[in-house]
C-alpha cells in the first residue's frame, strides 16, 4: 500500500525513459492511495505538458484515458483537512493532501516532488522518485 501523488502518476503515464520506469515499478503489485484531487492535479499538469509541446495530442489523450482507469483508492479532503492545515506553513495544501493521507494510512508516500522531502514536516516515510 502507498499514496500516490499526481506527479508520480504523470512520470508514470508520459514518461517513456527511467523516471517513468523508476515510477511504474514503484507502483506495479501495490494498493495505490490517492486524496481525491489527484485526477484534477494530474490532467492540469498533462495538459500543461500538452500545451507546452513536451508532449503530443495522441500521447496526452492516451495519459488522460490510463488516468481514468488506474485502481486508485481516493480518499476525500475533508477527512484529512486539520491535518493539511498543520502543515500550512512547510506545505501547499494539495501536497499536504498526500502526505495527511500517507500519515493517516501509515504508508510511504510516493512522489516525483522532492520538495515534500526538504521541507521535513512529514511523518510518513517519503520515496522520491528521481
Amino acid at each position: 500500500m502507498i499514496v500516490v501523488d499526481a506527479s508520480t502518476l504523470v512520470l508514470a503515464l508520459t514518461h517513456a525513459g527511467p523516471l517513468g520506469d523508476l515510477a511504474r515499478k514503484r507502483m506495479a503489485g501495490e494498493t495505490l492511495h490517492a486524496p481525491a484531487l489527484i485526477e484534477f492535479e494530474a490532467a492540469h499538469a498533462i495538459r500543461g505538458l500538452s500545451l507546452g509541446g513536451k508532449l503530443g495530442q495522441a500521447a496526452a489523450e492516451t495519459a488522460i484515458s490510463l488516468l481514468s482507469a488506474l485502481p486508485i483508492q481516493r480518499m476525500p479532503g475533508y477527512a484529512l483537512l486539520d491535518r493539511i492545515w498543520e502543515l500550512r506553513a512547510d506545505l501547499s495544501a494539495y501536497d499536504a493532501s498526500y502526505v495527511a493521507l500517507a500519515e493517516h494510512l501509515g504508508c510511504a508516500l510516493v512522489t516525483g516532488d522532492a520538495r515534500i522531502e526538504r521541507a521535513n514536516a512529514a511523518r510518513c516515510p517519503i520515496d522520491v522518485i528521481a
